[in-house]
């Protein structure tokens, strides 16, 4: 079974969809954007991907001019809405690899909460094609990702305060690198499906390098690259290498 598949059976689990729907507000890095493209966001017919429980919705649905969320779990969409029924008739089943909509339907087209590291690389690849499709020439797309060189990387070891939090951490490494056996080249690779302990180990997570990452976008067509902190919403330099566990990005339609 493929790793879209094995994820994809997570989300839809009734505890996982509820977990998310319970999910409110938006990330710092979302924050931020919002507010530097208030006026564009305002006008916009945007596609929200990934929508999960509706955090984005509740922001988003009342403020831009068109809304439309779909996500691959239909869990999901049965709890977001739930949450939101004045949206309801705008919240769908989709999968981001085959949208049902025209070339350059969208003005703002949004994949947060690291939705799209839940797919191999070759589907992630198709999503980031089929996402360009759909977002018109000069459109804002707007997503975040796992990094892969997160400085908190749970392979490393770390020191712990306190014999029962080392212990544990000790036991959580070693299960760590039980279930990710080729750890060691992660160091070095570009990219790499990770198994972070997500959903008690269930889950494998798609992790990349920043540098990689902008190479992804322009190779799908899209251009004007700007990466964003996950913990603070500062702007992050492109030739750099933060630490963040996941970053956030915009970029336009090329």
């Amino acid at each position: 079974m493929s790793h879209f598949e094995k994820n994809r059976r997570i989300y839809e689990e009734a505890g996982v969809a509820a977990h998310y729907a319970r999910a409110e507000g938006l990330q710092p890095a979302e924050e931020v954007i919002a507010r530097e493209h208030d006026e564009e966001l305002r006008a916009a017919s945007m596609l929200d991907v990934g929508v999960g429980g509706g955090r984005t919705t509740a922001y988003f649905g009342p403020k831009v001019r068109a809304y439309l969320g779909v996500d691959y779990s239909e869990a999901m969409i049965r709890e977001v809405r739930r949450k939101h029924p004045a949206f309801a008739d705008r919240l769908h089943h989709a999968d981001a690899r085959h949208l049902d909509h025209a070339d350059g339907t969208f003005d703002f087209t949004l994949f947060s909460y690291n939705g799209i590291d839940y797919v191999e690389h070759g589907d992630r690849v198709a999503i980031f094609a089929e996402l360009r499709r759909v977002t018109r020439r000069g459109g804002l797309f707007v997503f975040s990702t796992h990094n892969l060189a997160r400085d908190d990387m749970p392979f490393r070891w770390e020191r712990s305060h306190g014999l029962f939090a080392a212990v544990l951490g000790a036991v959580r490494r070693a299960r760590l690198r039980a279930t990710n056996p080729e750890h060691a080249s992660f160091a070095k690779a570009p990219h790499a499906m990770v198994n972070d302990g997500s959903f008690v180990f269930r889950a494998v997570t798609y992790h990349v390098r920043l540098g990689e990452q902008v190479r992804q976008l322009h190779e799908a067509g899209f251009s004007d690259v700007v990466a964003y902190s996950g913990r603070t919403g500062r702007r992050v330099d492109l030739g750099g290498e933060p630490g963040d566990p996941w970053l956030y990005f915009t970029c336009r339609g090329a």
